[in-house]
């Protein structure tokens, strides 16, 4: 159904009238022709307003346009005046304050932020798989009981020449016990570690060479060694001093060795990895070594029995003394081990070391 078109008012209608006007004046100078004797006179002052109006018709419009009228309330009819109305009185609908979009954007904003807040990982409290502190009980094995005896016969040098056996390449002269196990003077500077007598080695020139072994070949013929599953432990401790002319240059001059072998010297384990020198030790004092020669102590292919040896080398110039004292190998068996093996024992004790 046509709808009728609403009134137009303020100035549309001033606009409507003025335009009516203009074109009545123009129509009526059209209709009404002069004389024909006048006609050239009359022509002039119609076109001059036809002219006129031409002319002041817009300036008229755009001050009822700009006058102070109300604006039309554009909300009434919206899609009437949008599409009717293409004057200039639209353009204060497009002035729309931009407070209004940003008004609307938070309401379009996700709250998703605060899911991811409150979505907080769960605490990585997994960590209870260390837990495996159940370790330890491997290595708490139980304490063997032990017998224990000790394999060195005359270790602290007390009882004189006895007990050791002698090797020297400086001739017969030299080849005596009693020189290498005797008692210092008290003008000498190494003096006994313990007790009055000492086991001292070297104190030549000319690639001057001492050994001694115990036990004494002579007396027996080895230490009986134990099988892997009678041995507890087996630990060599002596004190060393030494007494040198040499100078302390990097060069280790004349060299101090510590060695097991076993009973016909064929396989020889030398215990120290560095020799002792005048570059390793200053002289005049004592140092006490200790070393676990379990693995060497026990009975396999070849070693049924084992020795000690010491020995000192000393170059061709400017001589060494090498002084033993306390020598000590203590052996630790179970049980079964002493009776078997027929050892000096010297009672039972609690042995925490490693478990046979």
């Amino acid at each position: 159904m046509h709808q009728p078109k609403p009134p137009r008012t303020g100035p549309a209608v001033v606009a409507a009238g003025a335009t009516a006007v203009a074109a009545v004046v123009l129509a009526a100078v059209a209709v009404s022709p002069p004389r024909a004797t006048d006609r050239t006179a009359a022509a002039a002052p119609a076109a001059r307003l036809a002219l006129s109006i031409r002319v002041h018709l817009p300036l008229l419009m755009k001050a009822v346009a700009v006058s102070d009228l109300p604006p039309a309330p554009t909300a009434v009819l919206p899609t009437a005046t949008a599409s009717a109305q293409p004057s200039p009185t639209a353009a204060p609908t497009t002035a729309v304050p931009p407070t209004a979009a940003a008004s609307a954007t938070p309401t379009t904003e996700p709250p998703t932020a605060v899911p991811t807040d409150t979505a907080e990982p769960v605490p990585p409290t997994e960590t209870p798989t260390d837990v495996p502190t159940a370790e330890p009980t491997p290595t708490l094995k139980p304490p063997v009981a032990a017998m224990c005896s000790e394999l060195v016969v005359n270790g602290d040098f007390e009882r004189g020449a006895t007990g050791w056996d002698l090797f020297t390449n400086a001739g017969a002269r030299y080849d005596r016990l009693t020189r290498v196990i005797r008692q210092p003077a008290t003008n000498e500077r190494v003096q006994p570690h313990g007790g009055t007598w000492v086991g001292q080695l070297g104190g030549g020139t000319g690639s001057w060479t001492d050994e001694i072994t115990n036990p004494d070949p002579a007396s027996a013929r080895g230490y009986l060694l134990p099988l892997a599953s009678e041995m507890v432990s087996a630990t060599l401790r002596f004190h060393f001093a030494l007494d040198t002319q040499e100078a302390r240059d990097r060069i280790p001059n004349d060299r101090f060795h510590v060695t097991l072998m076993n009973e016909d010297a064929s396989d020889q384990i030398q215990v120290l990895d560095t020799p002792i020198s005048e570059e390793t030790q200053l002289p005049g004092e004592w140092k006490a070594y200790t070393f676990d020669v379990t693995q060497a102590m026990t009975v396999r292919r070849r070693w049924d029995r084992a020795r000690l040896k010491f020995k000192s080398e000393n170059d061709l110039e400017l001589a060494t003394w090498h002084t033993l004292d306390d020598v000590s190998l203590e052996l630790c068996v179970k049980r079964e081990g002493a009776a078997r093996l027929d050892l000096p024992l010297r009672g039972w004790r609690t042995h925490a070391g490693r478990a046979p």
